[in-house]
């Protein structure tokens, strides 16, 4: 009999969040926005006038994980946009500032529109990343 299930024990799920962001490997991470969110395969649409955000992986930024959460816990601020940009839904965090993979995602609180000179700021704790179950 096969069964599937999700990582198992919040333990797992504290861990495997540990091991992504907060232990220095990939040494930076990179915050972006989407105006169409991206799916577990990637994709979406990343907004370009808004520069990716270089972001250390450490514990400061990223404290081990509880109840299989783990919060960005340092409020971050982007460069100015480069022009008028799409309404931002989705946040994504990236290995690379350009060609990479796509590590972890999810809606922003409040979706925004940046026009030229903006910047985009995300509150500290806002950010949290968890993992979700098959299908959802």
């Amino acid at each position: 009999m096969a069964a599937t299930s999700g990582l198992g024990t919040t333990y797992g799920e504290n861990a495997a969040l540990d091991a992504l962001f907060g232990s220095g490997s990939p040494v930076t991470v990179y915050l972006c926005f989407y105006s169409a969110a991206p799916t577990k395969a990637g994709g979406g649409t990343e907004i370009t006038n808004i520069a990716r955000k270089a972001i250390t992986n450490n514990s400061t930024n990223f404290p081990a994980a509880a109840t299989s959460v783990k919060n960005l816990h340092v409020a971050q601020t982007t460069a100015a946009a480069s022009g008028a940009c799409a309404s931002a839904t989705h946040w994504g965090l990236h290995n690379h500032t350009s060609a990479d993979q796509l590590m972890a995602w999810g809606p922003v609180t409040v979706p925004f529109t940046a026009g030229t000179g903006d910047t985009a700021t995300v509150a500290i704790d806002v950010l949290n990343i968890t993992f979700k179950n098959a299908g959802e």
